[in-house]
């Protein structure tokens, strides 16, 4: 009371601790709220009833781009792609009619454009009445779990072709001690005769697919033990009773968390029946390949008599005859009748020795169809070799038999080569009487040759009488030509040319061939070239060339060098 105001005064005082307690845990409270949501590893987004951006944290900033700044007082709208524009209100109603919550997974677009797979939970918040204030939403980018999940899905998909489409029959089982089926692909169904409605489920022995129960105690020991099986050999039944014999591989799989054994199945019932036949075809062709192998030793033997004779004939030939050419003659015949001998020799050798292999084979037990197949294709190829190349040798030393050589000298001196050619004029003059040809010749006088007149003269006397035979054969007339000139000191061409029908241009690369001849069965051996060509190039160290055009004659140019090299012609 104030006495000099005449006033009174009345205090009341109120106890409001609990009150600024109850403040201060709010405020609290909220700041932790705050720190939460900031915090939060996932987007929350606080909006109003009209869908209004209340509270942004730095997550959704880092998800959509926006920052906090931007978000606060936008529409929904700012972060759904335009495609879903239209579904806003009814995306609204949803979230205020469902009180608990809701969870689902949106498309939403950044700041930057990119749209993204988002998860939202939904949870509106209700006052003391039940009224709905706020809706708060947690809101996670999983583009790229669906992505991965996308790309599991894909790979799932493909194994699953993979498995079903693969020609190898395979199956996947649960793993225990009477395993079941959990799948198997067309392939297995189709080797064993089956539907999926008849497998899945089921067990080996439940579809008596496995008869022989040892074998399968043995194979499940093994897979047990190894966790592992390979070409596991048993004989297994199809639905309709038949037998198939396969190979059968495991391994033991982890799908998810449980253990389950992948078999693949082989079917060798072909391959075994193959061998069965081929292993009793060995059986009964045993003898016959003994006998074949006898046949071929006596061919064999005679072959080797044929050449002995062979060589008896030629050493008489080079006993006989004296001409400066018979030991190029021989070495062209030898070599030409060691080519069939040997070929037969060689074929022969070979057939021994494959029959030897093939009888090492069949003791083993290892002989494949293939193998015999083979066997008897080189077989045949052998025979047909060694008959073809006998009856070519024989047909050699026919010709050869008949060959008759000229009466040369084989002494080395110095001559003039006018006087060697009118000596072989003069010993042709009386065949050329008979025939209305011109043998002229056109040698200077001052060409001296150290050399071998015998075997020069031998290869005028076949080149002249190779024009008659050939060159000049069927024509009323014709005319020989016999030319020579000093290339230089050291070095003498001799031509022969005649003005006959020619020479084709395939048989002038086999004219000097021993044996080869236009004229096979006219009197013809195929010897005078050869001969020509031997003496040339190993007596008288030159060479022989042939030019010639059809109907237009032929010329045979000798190279010879003016003093020939040292050489035994007896040796040749």
């Amino acid at each position: 009371r104030d006495p000099e105001l005449n006033q009174r005064f009345v205090c009341m005082d109120i106890d409001i601790t609990e009150h600024k307690r109850a403040e201060k845990t709010l405020r609290d409270r909220e700041q932790r709220y705050r720190a939460l949501i900031q915090q939060s590893p996932v987007a929350v987004i606080e909006w109003d009833l009209d869908f209004k951006v209340q509270e942004w944290n730095e997550t959704a900033e880092e998800i959509f781009g926006y920052s906090r700044e931007e978000a606060l007082g936008q529409h929904a709208s700012f972060i759904i792609p335009p495609d879903r524009q239209d579904e806003i209100d009814g995306i609204m109603a949803t979230l205020l009619a469902n009180i608990g919550g809701n969870r689902s997974d949106n498309s939403n677009i950044t700041a930057s454009g990119r749209v993204i797979t988002c998860q939202w939970y939904n949870q509106p918040i209700v006052d003391e009445s039940g009224k709905v204030v706020t809706i708060m939403s947690s809101i996670d980018d999983v583009s790229d779990r669906k992505r991965m999940e996308a790309k599991l899905r894909s790979s799932e998909q493909k194994f699953v072709s993979l498995f079903q489409s693969s020609p190898v029959a395979m199956s996947v089982s649960y793993s225990s001690n009477n395993p079941r089926f959990a799948n198997c692909n067309d392939a297995w169904l189709r080797l064993f005769g089956l539907n999926r409605n008849e497998v899945i489920g089921y067990s080996l022995s439940d579809l008596e697919l496995w008869p022989d129960n040892a074998s399968y105690q043995r194979f499940t020991h093994q897979l047990k033990q190894d966790q592992l099986v390979d070409d596991f050999t048993v004989k297994l039944s199809h639905r309709n009773g038949c037998c198939i014999n396969s190979l059968v591989s495991a391994r033991f799989i982890e799908v998810g968390s449980e253990q389950m054994v992948a078999t693949s199945y082989k079917d060798i019932t072909q391959q075994v029946k193959a061998e069965t036949e081929i292993h009793q075809l060995n059986q009964s062709l045993e003898t016959r390949v003994l006998e074949r192998t006898s046949e071929l030793a006596q061919a064999n033997g005679e072959l080797q008599s044929t050449l002995r004779q062979l060589e008896r004939t030629q050493d008489e030939l080079v006993h006989s005859e004296k001409l400066a050419s018979l030991g190029a003659l021989v070495g062209g015949v030898a070599h030409e009748l060691n080519t069939p001998i040997g070929n037969s020799l060689m074929a022969a050798t070979t057939l021994v020795v494959h029959t030897q292999q093939l009888e090492q084979q069949i003791n083993a037990g290892s002989l494949k169809r293939s193998m015999l197949e083979q066997y008897l294709a080189d077989a045949r190829s052998g025979c047909t070799i060694v008959e073809l190349n006998l009856h070519k040798a024989s047909e050699l030393v026919t010709s050869f038999k008949q060959v008759a050589v000229d009466q040369t000298s084989s002494q080395r001196r110095k001559f003039r080569l006018r006087d060697v050619v009118s000596e072989i004029i003069l010993t042709m003059a009386p065949s050329f009487k008979k025939n209305p040809y011109l043998l002229e010749p056109q040698i200077p006088a001052d060409i001296t040759l150290d050399s071998y007149p015998g075997p020069i003269g031998q290869i005028l006397t076949n080149l002249i009488n190779n024009a008659v035979l050939h060159g000049l054969d069927g024509k009323e007339k014709g005319q020989i030509r016999i030319t020579a000139q000093q290339l230089d000191s050291n070095q003498v061409r001799i031509i022969v040319s005649d003005d006959g029908q020619g020479i084709s241009e395939a048989d002038q690369a086999k004219i000097f061939d021993p044996f080869f001849t236009s004229k096979l069965g006219q009197g013809g051996s195929g010897l005078g070239l050869n001969i020509a060509h031997n003496i040339t190039t190993q007596i008288l160290g030159g060479k022989i060339e042939v030019e010639s055009l059809p109907e237009q004659g032929t010329q045979m140019i000798l190279t010879l060098p003016s003093i020939a090299p040292n050489q035994s012609i007896e040796a040749l």
